[in-house]
């Protein structure tokens, strides 16, 4: 079963990779897609916490924005560079 999961994760990601490719080859389209990624992460992480029943706690989110700001200089970085790369 492991199997499946590694070649769909594989065909996955390549395909996100030229969409990515093709999206941020526009003007202004890095901060874009950072803001749409933003935005489906904060979605999935709203409805985990509705579902598991998880409260807000403030020590732990303003640890975690440290971590997040790591995360979105990490994929500005990824992005800027499908400008430059064969995909």
């Amino acid at each position: 079963m492991w199997l499946v999961f590694a070649i769909l994760t594989v065909l996955m990601w390549g395909s996100s990779d030229v969409l990515f490719k093709k999206a941020s080859s526009k003007e202004g389209s890095v901060v874009d897609l950072i803001a749409y990624n933003g935005i489906v992460l904060f979605v999935i992480t709203l409805i985990y916490m509705l579902i598991k029943g998880i409260t807000f706690d403030v020590e732990a989110i303003l640890k975690y924005v440290g971590v997040a700001g790591c995360y979105i200089a990490s994929m500005f970085f990824y992005y800027a560079a499908f400008k430059f790369s064969k995909v």
